[in-house]
């Protein structure tokens, strides 16, 4: 907002005018991304009373594209997500950055963070992976669930059901 000069949290590595991408609010707090810093990580806290909403996102191509291609490599050498019904891959970095659940689990001391495995037995593949593609890219595409076969570009009820149960268990914004 044009009025805050002395931010609550403080400026950080940002100034006055710099524009990013809230990517959480828990309450009246919000973590920001700033594309044109560090690539838009480590994320910025900030009281959301504070902000001003911009709608011109053209600016943040960049980083969801980023994103994407951070999503489209994903390996099995960072953490196997074992759903009921096949595997899905995840860096660790990006899942601990979206929740604190996720810093937890990966603690040394914990057993996913000794084993780099999650196992989701209640959880359908195409569930994780439309949750990872939206923690990933803040995007969906209905290749995902295969919606190309069916002409249906709507993602279904159960899966945006699971996918929703998923951010809510992790603690996903």
């Amino acid at each position: 907002r044009d009025n805050v000069r002395d931010p609550q949290y403080g400026w950080g590595d940002v100034e006055w005018g710099d524009v990013g991408v809230v990517a959480s609010i828990k309450g009246d707090i919000c973590l920001v991304s700033f594309p044109t810093h560090f690539g838009g990580f480590p994320l910025w806290k900030g009281a959301v009373t504070e902000l001003h909403y911009v709608e011109d996102v053209g600016m943040f191509r960049g980083l969801i594209d980023v994103n994407q291609r951070l999503f489209a490599n994903r390996s099995e050498e960072d953490i196997v997500l074992e759903a009921a019904d096949g595997i899905e891959y995840a860096h660790r970095s990006m899942l601990m950055a979206a929740s604190d659940v996720f810093v937890a689990m990966f603690a040394p001391t914990m057993r996913e963070g000794q084993s780099g495995r999650v196992q989701l037995p209640g959880v359908k593949r195409v569930a994780l992976l439309v949750f990872l593609r939206l923690l990933y890219t803040g995007l969906t595409d209905p290749e995902d669930w295969d919606a190309c076969a069916d002409s249906n570009l709507q993602l279904p009820l159960d899966i945006l059901l699971s996918v929703s149960t998923l951010a809510r268990k992790y603690m996903v914004a």
